[in-house]
């Protein structure tokens, strides 16, 4: 396979990550935060399964489509599932495991850690430091760079050209289809990772041309470890 001989050229792999879902373990907070802000401020319910499976399409998402179900505007909802997930501890949102081991893995062999995340700065750098996580990643894209949202090639560009990456050794690691999308639309090399999202994307979706599909992060960190 052409990818895996590109990868195999030399050691300086780089990975762009998505954060929520795929770096960190995030998903059941944020899902319990929309979950006390509907149930406390508009004295309806959702179930909680359907809250996940609408953030898993992507948070954005989630939030517009929730909005239109209980009849309240967009920017209501935000505002009020901001509050309840600000008094989350960052020290309670945890990275997957074998997520710090791949992101050692990838500087000890002279490559470097991204994130491209639509969640603030704010809260990102929280929950990387109270982690001490800090330290693995040289850069972050963020919301508040106010590029396009993914799967726009926008924000993995800006990457690329600030850090002169080389597109033949750039992961781009993500659990949503947006993800790998936005990996193939900047000429990347998109990494699924299907945990997460087995129930909500079918496997013809995500077996694109190019996509490297794994089970869990501890089955990327084989690969990476084997190749």
């Amino acid at each position: 396979m052409e990818l895996i001989k590109n990868l195999k050229s030399n050691n300086e792999i780089n990975i762009i990550w998505d954060f929520d879902g795929t770096l960190f373990d995030t998903y059941n907070l944020i899902a319990t935060a929309m979950y006390t802000a509907i149930k406390e401020n508009y004295k309806t319910e959702i179930y909680y399964d359907e809250i996940m499976a609408l953030m898993l399409q992507s948070i954005g998402y989630s939030i517009t489509e929730i909005a239109k179900k209980i009849n309240t505007t967009v920017d209501d909802l935000k505002k009020n599932f901001k509050k309840y997930y600000d008094e989350i501890d960052p020290s309670q949102q945890l990275p997957y495991p074998s997520a710090r081991e791949i992101c050692e893995f990838i500087i000890n062999n002279n490559g470097n850690n991204y994130i491209n995340t639509h969640r603030s700065s704010n809260t990102l750098n929280e929950i990387l430091e109270k982690n001490n996580f800090n330290n693995l990643i040289k850069y972050s894209v963020t919301s508040d760079n106010n590029f396009p949202s993914k799967p726009s090639p926008e924000s993995f560009n800006h990457i690329v050209e600030k850090f002169s990456l080389n597109k033949n050794k750039t992961l781009v690691v993500g659990d949503r289809l947006l993800d790998t999308q936005g990996a193939l639309n900047a000429g990347l090399i998109p990494v699924f990772i299907h945990e997460n999202t087995r129930y909500v994307f079918e496997d013809d979706e995500i077996n694109q041309e190019g996509t490297i599909i794994f089970e869990k992060l501890s089955d990327f960190y084989d690969f990476l470890k084997n190749i």
